[in-house]
């Protein structure tokens, strides 16, 4: 029995190529999230990648990878794979095109798809009707076949009917090594992350500029954020404590966690949000940092409540209160919690442990037959 991998991920040494040569390949919690999950199958199954990408002229080859050239409007016909009877076909969900690609191999083959869903499409920014119809559409189609579903949570689950699943909302890669640094000198308060207002980064920023305001423009830290969707950054005079990194590699974003003063997370609780998403980056702060602030979810209230400073009011205002109260003159923290989560994080997320999960999951035999 073989496994194939259908995605939009890259591995990591070509996402960082593109990266350098100004590229914005894939979303970073989207790819971060799928070549984890990747990784972790692999330790137990024979699994080759197929990523449909339209950067595909421009990679080489890479082992146990087939790249697919998706540049065209038109995706074209399912790809040739060697697929053969019972093997297993996991694909991204939000992807259509990976949909409609694992539905058509795994009938033609009597192979098993197994459906990966990071999200409700419902919550993404940007999202067209169109897209939304066929999303319901496959996936009510995916739901009665009875296979396996990896999701976030229950919620996505219950949502669209998929009555046999497995939670993985997170996936720990723990770096031994590291050959890059921080490149700052100075003390900061870092955000990774999607750039958009639904994410509470506009809030952060202008928090941050009337904080540095009453600090007569030179606060004692600087404000360094990473992430997706800079397209949207609001325009305004160049603010000299504010850097922007852009996408940064796993590797380096990791860097950027261990050695700031603050990681922050200032997503605006939303209920039905917060219900269906659990946001990457707060298992990544967990695993590296060393206090984090962050808005009110379900999820880390549960679980993580002596390890986060929670804000009570994610508004530009709010997080200047939060900083004039907790942020001493020479930069140091007073008053806030220190994160103790990393050891908790490493036993319930680790390669090891995931892998364990996926195997009991995909040896039961209550699956309905074909």
């Amino acid at each position: 029995m073989r496994a194939f991998y259908l995605t939009t991920a890259l591995p990591e040494k070509e996402r960082k190529f593109l990266l350098d040569e100004g590229e914005a390949p894939n979303n970073p919690s989207n790819q971060n999230y799928h070549s984890r999950l990747m990784e972790c199958l692999s330790t137990f199954l024979d699994i080759e990648a197929v990523s449909r990408t339209r950067y595909a002229k421009r990679l080489g080859e890479v082992p146990g990878w087939t790249f697919l050239d998706a540049s065209s409007p038109f995706p074209g016909r399912t790809p040739r794979l060697p697929v053969e009877e019972n093997d297993l076909i996991f694909f991204d969900g939000l992807s259509q095109t990976l949909f409609k690609d694992a539905l058509a191999l795994s009938r033609k083959h009597k192979a098993r798809a197994i459906l990966v869903l990071t999200d409700n499409p419902e919550n993404i920014s940007g999202v067209a009707g169109p897209y939304l119809w066929a999303f319901r559409r496959n996936i009510a189609r995916f739901a009665e076949t009875g296979e396996l579903a990896i999701t976030l949570n229950d919620r996505l689950a219950e949502i669209f009917g998929l009555a046999r699943h497995v939670n993985v909302p997170f996936i720990l890669r723990e770096q031994k090594t590291c050959s890059c640094k921080a490149r700052h000198n100075r003390p900061f308060f870092y955000y990774s992350g999607v750039l958009l207002p639904a994410y509470g980064f506009p809030n952060l920023r202008k928090g941050f500029a009337l904080w540095s305001e009453r600090q007569g423009g030179n606060p004692p830290v600087d404000l360094l954020f990473a992430g997706h969707r800079q397209d949207i950054l609001f325009r305004g005079p160049e603010e000299p404590h504010v850097r922007f990194l852009g996408e940064l590699t796993e590797e380096e974003n990791i860097v950027f966690m261990k050695e700031a003063t603050l990681l922050i997370n200032p997503r605006t609780p939303r209920e039905k949000l917060d219900e269906e998403s659990i946001p990457s980056k707060m298992f990544e702060f967990l695993s590296y940092g060393s206090t984090i602030l962050s808005g009110r979810h379900p999820f880390f209230l549960r679980n993580f409540p002596n390890d986060i400073n929670f804000l009570e009011d994610g508004s530009p205002e709010g997080i200047l209160s939060w900083l004039e109260e907790h942020v001493r003159p020479d930069g140091s923290l007073a008053g806030t919690t220190m994160n103790k989560a990393a050891s908790k994080i490493k036993e319930s997320y680790s390669m090891q442990a995931t892998a364990r999960l996926l195997q009991e999951a995909l040896a039961a035999e209550d699956h309905p037959a074909k």
